[in-house]
């Protein structure tokens, strides 16, 4: 039985996660740099 995390799947699924939240804040960001 494997019990170790295989790093590499985990950093891959938080960049699939974070991805979609930077793009939706990225607007945001953007304005705040003009302003």
């Amino acid at each position: 039985m494997k019990e170790k995390i295989n790093w590499l799947d985990v950093f891959k699924s938080s960049i699939l996660i974070s991805i979609p939240i930077f793009l939706w804040k990225l607007p945001e960001l953007i304005e705040a740099i003009k302003s």
